[in-house]
């Protein structure tokens, strides 16, 4: 009687050990599918037909005619980490500035693994900083398209807006890179 005790443990033992040996091979086929696998947490993810993109992944969503959010897009959040701080502006604090000109550098992604600087996709004023980052600036590795947000803008120029690229676009930038 012994002996089947110890024989139905070494059974059940050798079952549950190959049962988490075929769902760990699941999952890194899974994550492989896609050849250009950035990192053990990499999963690649649409980007939003409602935006447009700069080439610095970054992204502005019209609200209306006269503001518009902006964020990173998810492609840098590998190369980031885990997002610790979104530090305002380099010398001088950004929210309520006017007229900033497009391509300058306003803010730092800053990450575990590296530092992002944003910059001002279009020429605009800054009218609000998300508050959310203050507090918890994680929330762009995990809704960096939603409550991820970064800053507020307005009175930006339309036409620049217009001449950035649109999600499918940005896609085939990025699967360039």
């Amino acid at each position: 009687m012994k002996n089947l005790k110890n024989l139905f443990a070494v059974v059940i033992t050798i079952s549950l050990a190959l049962v988490l040996f075929a769902c760990s091979e699941n999952s890194i086929q899974d994550k492989t599918i896609d050849k250009k696998v950035k990192g053990p947490d990499y999963v690649p993810m649409p980007y939003p037909a409602d935006r447009f993109y700069t080439e610095d992944h970054v992204w502005v969503k019209l609200e209306s005619e006269n503001v518009a959010l902006v964020g990173i897009t998810s492609y840098p959040l590998n190369y980031l980490g885990i997002i610790t701080a979104v530090e305002d502006g380099e010398y001088e604090p950004i929210w309520g500035q006017t007229g900033i000109p497009i391509k300058k550098k306003i803010m730092d992604i800053v990450g575990s693994l590296s530092t992002m600087g944003l910059l001002m996709p279009v020429t605009g004023d800054v009218i609000d900083l998300n508050p959310e980052l203050s507090v918890n600036p994680s929330v762009i590795n995990y809704d960096t398209y939603g409550l991820g947000w970064i800053i507020r803008i307005t009175n930006f120029n339309q036409l620049q807006v217009q001449s950035l690229m649109n999600a499918g676009q940005y896609t085939l930038y990025v699967g360039g890179l």
